[in-house]
């Protein structure tokens, strides 16, 4: 890859680190807690994963508590949270893998794995996909990835920091906007794109008016993520 791209990238994730400043997006340090606050977060807002997560945690403290209780406990804990009878199986399931493969919750040894070897192991957890093991990759081993959910692929694109034919989820999407991105700001791009997706970069009628990156956006014409009915 020549280096013209990466300078424009970088100068992309300082003028999205000066208007967001790399939010706290709740997660967490933990390997444990950020994979069944990962999970949590599926097909929901973020208002009730966060909620769920906390009933989760006022309902039953401990891990040790989560994986000794009945499935149906779990998940009249987390109802605020939707799909509450497939997520209470999953945790359970996920749990009592951890538990069986080192004989507790304590993942802090995974400290000294490589990525390739976080991957392989995270991605093969009841409920944990490649989205969701390079969350934990990032958050709690502190590694340099940018997991890419709705947000982060959508800003990528209209920003031409990955071409719009780019797979949208799985390995290929994660491979090709890392590449896109300089060392060392992969998972603040992550995490800044969220909060810019959030705020301004929305699927449709985003509000370009006052975007940061405005002066980068190449935005397709048509389809999913043009800017069809922004004001500009």
């Amino acid at each position: 890859m020549s280096q013209r791209p990466l300078v424009r990238a970088a100068a992309i994730c300082r003028l999205l680190d000066v208007a967001y400043g790399r939010p706290d997006l709740g997660n967490h340090a933990d390997p444990v807690d950020e994979l069944v606050y990962i999970l949590l977060s599926t097909m929901t807002t973020e208002a009730n994963y966060q909620r769920s997560y906390a009933a989760l945690r006022a309902a039953l403290p401990t891990w040790e508590d989560v994986a000794a209780a009945p499935v149906a406990v779990i998940e009249a804990a987390i109802a605020v949270g939707g799909l509450a009878p497939t997520k209470a199986r999953l945790i359970h399931a996920l749990l009592a893998r951890l538990r069986r493969d080192w004989g507790g919750f304590d993942l802090a040894f995974m400290r000294a794995w490589a990525i390739s070897d976080l991957r392989r192991y995270l991605t093969t957890l009841p409920g944990i996909g490649y989205k969701a093991a390079t969350c934990v990759i990032g958050y709690s081993f502190g590694r340099d990835v940018c997991p890419v959910d709705t947000h982060t692929y959508r800003v990528a694109v209209r920003l031409g920091l990955v071409p719009p034919e780019t797979p949208e989820l799985g390995r290929p999407a994660h491979v090709a906007v890392e590449l896109s991105l300089p060392p060392g700001e992969r998972l603040g791009f992550h995490i800044n794109a969220v909060a810019h997706g959030r705020a301004r970069c929305h699927v449709e009628r985003p509000n370009c008016d006052s975007c940061p990156v405005l002066e980068h956006c190449i935005a397709p014409e048509a389809g999913r993520y043009s800017r069809r009915d922004a004001k500009t």
